[in-house]
């Protein structure tokens, strides 16, 4: 009896070490799917958190340039310049450019002369990270101009587009 209890004493043992290792080889497994999980979990976040907030940046680009054009004449005299990547229009109190140049939109106020097709003083800003802006004129006959669409587009091709009413200067 003596031999097979030291028998079954070092079979215990193994087995003790077997099952130990086992046991850590599931632990370990069951770390990296959690870490695995929670990684990905903060890359999605991560990932539509940055989508949101370049969302937000073109709002507020779009708001800004709507509020511009909201001021502008609907008479087409009081337009200065228009082409695909400028538009110059005149306010009450001063005038207002658009332009899409490589760096972003430049948003330009001041005084331009229409004779020589410069600005004579001007203050310029530039709009947030490489937007690009887009106007038509949907609604037009020769003298004025009724209704506009802006589009303004991000470089990785997200676009956000307004139609907006023009009204005579007399009415602001």
């Amino acid at each position: 009896m003596t031999a097979y209890c030291k028998r079954s004493k070092r079979s215990s043992y193994g087995f003790l070490l077997i099952e130990t290792m086992v046991y850590s080889f599931i632990l370990i497994l069951l770390s990296l799917l959690s870490m695995l999980y929670a990684t990905h979990l903060y890359m999605n976040t991560h990932n539509i958190l940055a989508r949101q907030h370049q969302y937000v940046q073109l709002s507020t680009a779009l708001d800004l340039l709507v509020a511009d054009l909201s001021r502008a004449s609907s008479q087409k005299n009081g337009w200065h310049l228009i082409t695909p990547e400028q538009h110059i229009w005149s306010t009450m109190h001063k005038d207002v450019g658009l332009e899409n140049t490589q760096r972003g939109i430049v948003r330009s106020e001041g005084h331009f002369d229409r004779k020589q097709q410069k600005w004579i003083k001007r203050t310029r800003s530039l709009l947030p990270s490489n937007n690009r802006y887009m106007l038509e004129f949907i609604n037009e006959d020769a003298l004025c101009i009724y209704l506009i669409k802006i589009a303004i587009q991000e470089s990785e091709g997200q676009s956000l587009t307004r139609t907006l009413a023009l009204r005579s200067a007399g009415e602001l």
